[in-house]
């Protein structure tokens, strides 16, 4: 009996990787539109791509059906059902994967980005004193932090996590301003740029990247109301005026769309600001890297809100035990700000 996933994008390969853990074969991805004569060298991990027009010459079949939008599910299953009859066994996987954005091996640490098991995460950060006095979340040294295979980052697998849980950046049709794709999120970068659909804006005060457009979150360079979403990690908290350029990304924003932002916490004080002359030593010390302008501490939230934001916070300490966050690499007390306008 064949497997096809009817499916091509990051639904349909989420679901491959779940299937290939629990070492069920699949024979074909399936798409509406693709055309048979078409289809030479395409394929997903060495599996081939086919049209409906191929998938109508088999009978005795299971589809998966993995595609993010509900109503467009619904269309697919009652067409195949029409066709098919009772030649074929269909199933809408579109609500089990999304909940299931882990599928790791029982016992072996799992990367939710590369969608790859492992013995451990690599550590990563640095000792400095302000570590050492102060709980900040997101800084210092981590001993389960580094994909040994992908290198993503801790904050990365949990930013990637509430992206397929809480929007639709993976499937649907929209803009996307992603400040500081660099190093730890290229991949999740990569990620968002296979959906084909999306128009995605890699940008940075100083770009470094192919690509990279230079921005300065203060004064964004695009027309109000232009982006679905917009990505800043590890980014707020390098820039001098914060209500300034939080105004700017409500600017940009479309009043439906959603700005993700994370940044290092410190539980133990409220915000500690200073954007006057500091050396380099000065500035570690007080905030723990040469150039932060300040250290969010437990108020970030209320701080944040009064710029105009409306956040909801996620952290994985809310969702996941002990032990599932120890195999997945997060931090337990990680947070993720989901924003709206």
């Amino acid at each position: 009996m064949l497997n096809i996933i009817y499916g091509a994008g990051d639904f349909g390969k989420r679901l491959y990787n779940i299937f290939k853990e629990l070492n069920i074969d699949i024979d074909f991805f399936c798409q509406t539109n693709k055309k048979t004569e078409n289809r030479t060298g395409e394929n997903i991990s060495g599996i081939d791509i086919i049209g409906l027009d191929e998938l109508k010459k088999y009978d005795n079949i299971n589809i998966f059906i993995a595609i993010s939008d509900k109503n467009v599910r619904n269309d697919i299953k009652q067409m195949l059902l029409n066709i098919f009859l009772d030649k074929a066994n269909i199933y809408d996987c579109g609500e089990f994967i999304r909940d299931s954005v882990h599928t790791p091996i029982e016992g072996n640490s799992y990367c939710v980005i590369c969608g790859r098991n492992n013995t451990g995460f690599k550590e990563f950060g640095e000792d400095l004193n302000i570590f050492k006095k102060y709980h900040i979340i997101g800084g210092g040294f981590r001993e389960n932090v580094i994909c040994p295979h992908c290198g993503s980052m801790d904050r990365t697998r949990w930013t990637y996590i509430n992206l397929v849980k809480h929007t639709e950046i993976f499937q649907a049709e929209c803009r996307v301003l992603h400040f500081a794709p660099q190093w730890s999120e290229e991949l999740l970068s990569k990620a968002i740029k296979c959906n084909k659909k999306t128009e995605y804006y890699p940008a940075d005060f100083s770009p470094i990247l192919p690509g990279e457009l230079k921005v300065d979150m203060t004064d964004i360079p695009f027309k109000d109301n232009y982006f679905d979403y917009i990505i800043a990690n590890h980014v707020l908290e390098h820039v001098k005026n914060d209500e300034t350029a939080v105004k700017e990304l409500m600017r940009v924003l479309k009043p439906t769309g959603n700005i993700i932002l994370s940044f290092p916490i410190c539980t133990d004080n409220v915000t500690d600001e200073d954007i006057s002359e500091m050396t380099s030593e000065e500035r570690t010390e007080r905030f723990g890297q040469d150039d932060h302008m300040r250290l969010y501490g437990k108020d970030y939230k209320e701080r944040l809100e009064k710029f105009g934001l409306k956040i909801t916070v996620y952290s994985p300490k809310d969702v996941f035990g002990d032990a599932e966050i120890t195999q997945y690499g997060l931090i337990k007390d990680d947070v993720c700000l989901i924003c709206k306008i």
